[in-house]
């Protein structure tokens, strides 16, 4: 079989091994399977293998060691199977349970016997489930071409070039910049005419009103899964709100897996990253905290926050400050922040913000009290007040005079402008001497 032993040699194992290493720098747990038998004579292997020629490898023999540069680590599982389908002669099921696995990267051979009955059994037991199409190898051609379109409905096909990047953080948008200006990398997670549409116009608005120099605002479309290429093109990462639900996790939005690992992996290179409601609520959670739906219901409208003395260190806030009056949107919230993180105040439900190395965050909507913002909240608010769905407090029904009365507070609210400065302030976009105290 050349072309099975040639694609192996040249493209599988390569491939694998480069998937191996950024899966183990991205934290991912690594579990390999291998056919080997519980007895001598393989009595207790599948009926399948029995019939296959017989497919069978006594316990301990050489041959059902994993490939020498494929080399598992001393903690890596491995677990002998018997059968085409690991899921049906091992307890592996199990274990991805137990190690509160959802997500799935099958790779190895065969294409279309033992990686396909993987991933068909994987998919019914509701795991998702990732392919890695070169990371792969069957004994022809066609059967290679065979099992990838037979797992098409059960799992996603990528290549593994593709997949790294992913596992890294870095999914396949240039990121070239095209003049001297500093760059925001915008994680836009926002997918919804009445607010995503408008929140690059809202944030660029938010900045100017900080006194930011002109800078660029680049767009990475999460749920299309574009990441930037390169971390070092941008000053700061950017993640705003979202009719997502970060507390329901990725259950409902698959995005939220690879964004909680790149986020991490600005977090632990220290990159200027600042939240946003749901940024605020997915960096705490990727970082460890705790979100929930907020058991004091959903939050709506003007609010008065209490100050901790890392807040106003954070907001450069005078150190006599109490309180900061901020607008609120959201269903979601932190009840418990990552470890080493600085809580700017607990409110009624959890934590309004925090600082976190390079990183803060906040619960509140700072960009809604832009010109623009006003009337994206505007919309957002009557969207509400139908009871429309795609409004994450879409059971509040607030009435006309209400929504008036919200927006001409908080027409007249400079509160917002501490958030924006200090945001500024993390993306080096302040000019150098500017140095200002910001009251509610």
């Amino acid at each position: 079989m050349p072309y099975f032993f040639d694609r192996v040699d040249t493209v599988m194992v390569p491939n694998i091994s480069k998937l191996l290493h950024v899966a183990r720098m991205s934290g991912v747990e690594v579990v390999y399977t291998v056919i080997e038998s519980l007895t001598a004579d393989g009595r207790d292997a599948s009926l399948d293998y029995k019939l296959s020629g017989p497919l069978h490898v006594p316990k301990g023999h050489p041959d059902a060691a994993v490939l020498p540069a494929l080399k598992p680590r001393v903690d890596d599982i491995i677990l002998p199977k018997t059968s085409c389908s690991v899921f049906c002669s091992t307890n592996i099921a199990y274990v991805l349970r137990n190690l509160g696995t959802r997500y799935l990267i099958i790779c190895g051979q065969l294409t279309n016997q033992c990686v396909e009955s993987a991933v068909r059994d994987a998919a019914d037991l509701g795991f998702l489930v990732t392919v890695p199409e070169d990371a792969c190898a069957a004994k022809s051609e066609s059967d290679h071409a065979a099992g990838l379109h037979n797992m098409k409905g059960f799992a996603r096909i990528v290549s593994s070039e593709a997949l790294q990047a992913e596992l890294s953080g870095q999914v396949t948008i240039p990121s070239k910049i095209a003049s001297n200006k500093k760059c925001v990398c915008y994680l836009n997670v926002a997918y919804d005419e009445a607010y995503g549409k408008h929140v690059p116009e809202m944030v660029l608005e938010m900045f100017r009103d900080a006194g930011a120099e002109p800078f660029e605002l680049h767009n990475c479309k999460i749920a299309e899964n574009q990441f930037p290429s390169s971390l070092d093109s941008y000053s700061g990462f950017l993640i705003m709100g979202s009719i997502s639900s970060a507390a329901c996790g990725a259950k409902n939005e698959p995005w939220l897996g690879s964004l909680s690992v790149f986020l991490r992996k600005l977090c632990q290179e220290e990159r200027p990253l600042a939240g946003v409601c749901f940024g605020h609520q997915a960096i705490a959670r990727a970082l460890g905290g705790t979100v929930v739906v907020n058991p004091a219901g959903t939050k709506s409208g003007l609010q008065t926050y209490p100050l901790t003395d890392a807040a106003r260190a954070s907001l450069d806030l005078p150190s006599d400050q109490e309180t900061i009056q901020l607008f609120c949107h959201h269903a979601d919230t932190a009840v418990v922040l990552p470890s080493h993180a600085a809580s700017w105040g607990y409110c009624t439900g959890g934590h309004w913000g925090m600082t976190y190395g390079n990183c803060l965050t906040t619960q509140t909507h700072p960009e809604f009290s832009t010109k623009s913002g006003l009337g994206s909240l505007r919309t957002i608010l009557e969207n509400d007040r139908r009871g429309r769905k795609g409004s994450v407090t879409s059971l509040l029904e607030p009435s006309e005079e209400e929504i008036d009365r919200q927006i001409g507070l908080l027409g007249s609210q400079t509160g917002y402008k501490a958030l924006a400065v200090a945001f500024a302030r993390l993306f080096h976009l302040l000019p150098s001497l500017k140095r200002s105290h910001q009251g509610a």
